[in-house]
């Protein structure tokens, strides 16, 4: 006799064993397609929930002298699931900032001066930590005055 004949008789005459079999069989292969089924569910919303959220990718130059250049710049807003881009640049600047503090550490009299192309969009007024109390945000078309030493910049 062949193996499948061999089988099918041991089937036969083993019913309940068989039987078991079967079922713990369906309740593997339906605990597998459940699995499957919520983390394709859970995929599909967290790609739903990224679009309504307005997630951001933050890039950042881990040196110095590297600079991320314009043409790097534009071939990332040409990709498709990019919808804005917004600059930040940081520098620290030796500033007597007016605080109530008497303090002589070297980084009590530096300010950090944070410049964005889009203020609305990412900056600490867009998180909430600062609010505009009165005026409006910079933008390209703001004309803005700085006044260093009698001078008009």
């Amino acid at each position: 006799m062949r193996f499948y004949q061999l089988a099918f008789w041991y089937l036969c005459r083993k019913k309940s064993k068989t039987f078991i079999l079967l079922l713990v069989l369906l309740f593997i292969n339906s605990m597998i397609l459940s699995s499957y089924m919520i983390l394709h569910a859970t995929e599909d919303s967290r790609i739903t929930i990224q679009g309504k959220m307005g997630t951001k990718v933050v890039l950042e130059v881990k040196e110095k002298n590297q600079f991320i250049t314009e043409n790097e710049i534009r071939a990332i807003r040409n990709l498709d699931e990019v919808i804005y881009v917004n600059r930040l640049t940081s520098n620290a600047v030796n500033f007597n900032p007016v605080t109530n503090s008497d303090s002589e550490e070297e980084n009590n009299w530096k300010v950090t001066l944070l410049s964005y192309d889009d203020l609305e969009r990412d900056s600490a007024f867009s998180d909430l930590r600062y609010r505009l109390m009165k005026g409006n945000m910079i933008t390209e078309d703001s004309e803005v005055f700085l006044q260093a030493r009698d001078e008009v910049l």
